[in-house]
């Protein structure tokens, strides 16, 4: 009795542990989290774990509905296959890896799969592994939530390993469509960053919409289909799509070969929506513009065919001709922005650097480091509190900026403060004053807008 005794509480304690709720990996599935490795995600989640083989399975019932998978693992080596026909749809996702041959998402041998990004998406492999890792004869589709033109996944293989594609195992997926959404991947060494690792091969490319931008590891290329003399099936039908080195001739929507147009605007910063309309004289030719994005590059990549293609971009107007001598074009539309000195000699300001009127400067405002000085001595009425000087309109425009009066004071009396204009304001009513008497030396100040 007294061994019985003896050995209850260690029992006891055992049950105890076997029973408490194992920690959450910090991933969710459809909003419930998943527990560490125990196969415990409800089954009407359709992902379940395998021990044997140290990974997540996803196998939905119903394809069209969709499998909701967010949150970050970066620590536990963590691995997601699709199974079957599913729609998964990443919502602010990290996974990341380090073990070699190990990518965190997998489409499994004939899967056929629509991946939909909602916010920022990542994934990461270790040395040997896909970021996005696609086995034989599988179809996936990247496309964006809707609303959201923006959402993006960054998809980062290791060496050897494709950013979306194959990594060092002879698979052969069948097909890969972007469609919306911006997605960024990164090859490790020796891999394309869409496409082909260091073997296997991606059957057919499609590009027909969205932005996408590809670089492949060391001396790989950005995109690599894999097939010998880079054949395959490459169709460009929109959207921006950014490959420095590629080793294929694409075909657009009318299977004409396509060719790479730039466009660059000074004011893009990276990640700005662009609105594009293509009208192209080559006849049967479309181009598809949703979801396009300014890249890391500062521009745009389309692809047209040869031929003449009236652009608009952010509402400029221009023309990308291609023919036999010319197969790619990088077209500037920044429009030159007037300088200050101009402004100034055009609306008669001084510009002054260094004088200084009761303890402020005589200048009114630094534009590009520089100040800009008094207008000629206005003619004031009766009422103090309201000059009527004859100045030049409050805004004058000029391509891409404009003159903006922003402020009026008078230097005369120290007790006198900058009056500062809002966007819209009732002139001369905001010209208010503060101290006695009458404005002896009125000073304007401006600013360039653009």
């Amino acid at each position: 009795m007294r061994r019985a005794v003896a050995i209850l509480p260690p029992l006891l304690a055992a049950v105890c542990a076997f029973a408490r709720p194992q920690p959450g990996i910090g991933v969710f599935v459809n909003g419930e989290e998943i527990p560490y490795r125990d196969g415990g995600v409800s089954p009407q989640t359709g992902v379940h774990y395998s021990k044997s083989q140290d990974m997540f399975f996803i196998q939905p019932a119903d394809a069209d509905t969709p499998v909701v998978l967010s949150g970050r693992n970066v620590e536990d080596n963590i691995s997601f296959m699709v199974i079957a026909p599913a729609t998964i749809r990443f919502e602010n996702l990290d996974l990341r890896t380090s073990v070699t041959n190990r990518s965190p998402f997998i489409v499994e041998d004939g899967a056929v799969v629509t991946l939909v990004l909602s916010g920022e998406n990542r994934l990461e492999a270790g040395p040997g592994a896909a970021g996005l890792r696609m086995l034989d004869y599988c179809r996936l589709t990247i496309t964006n939530a809707p609303g959201e033109e923006a959402a993006s996944l960054v998809a980062v293989g290791g060496s050897g390993g494709a950013g979306i594609g194959t990594d060092t195992a002879p698979e052969k997926p069948y097909s890969l469509s972007l469609c919306g959404g911006i997605v960024d991947a990164r090859g490790g060494a020796g891999a394309a960053g869409i496409g082909k690792g260091t073997a296997g091969r991606l059957d057919e490319l499609n590009v027909n919409g969205g932005t996408a931008w590809a670089r492949g590891g060391g001396s790989a290329l950005d995109f690599s289909s894999g097939f010998e003399n880079e054949l395959g099936h490459q169709f460009i039908r929109g959207g921006s799509f950014d490959v420095a080195r590629y080793g294929f001739q694409p075909t657009g929507a009318n299977y004409q070969d396509v060719y790479p147009v730039v466009v660059r605007d000074d004011d893009w910063q990276t990640g700005d929506p662009v609105s594009v309309a293509v009208e192209s004289s080559v006849a049967g030719f479309t181009y598809a513009t949703n979801g396009i994005f300014v890249g890391p590059d500062g521009a745009i990549h389309l692809w047209l065919p040869k031929g003449t293609h009236a652009l608009t971009v952010d509402g400029v107007d221009a023309e990308a001709v291609l023919n036999y001598s010319t197969t790619s074009l990088d077209l500037d539309i920044s429009t030159p922005k007037i300088s200050f000195a101009d402004w100034c000699a055009r609306f008669g300001l001084e510009p002054r650097e260094d004088a200084v009127t009761d303890g402020e400067p005589n200048i009114l405002r630094y534009v590009f480091g520089r100040r800009c000085g008094p207008l000629p001595m206005p003619t004031l009425n009766p009422e103090p509190k309201y000059p009527t000087a004859v100045m030049p309109p409050r805004k004058h425009t000029y391509p891409k900026s404009k003159l903006a009066l922003v402020g009026v004071t008078d230097l005369t009396y120290p007790a006198y403060k900058w009056e500062d204009f809002g966007e819209d304001p009732d002139m001369p009513d905001r010209w208010v004053w503060s101290g006695p008497g009458y404005p002896k030396s009125l000073f304007v100040r401006y600013r360039i807008e653009y």
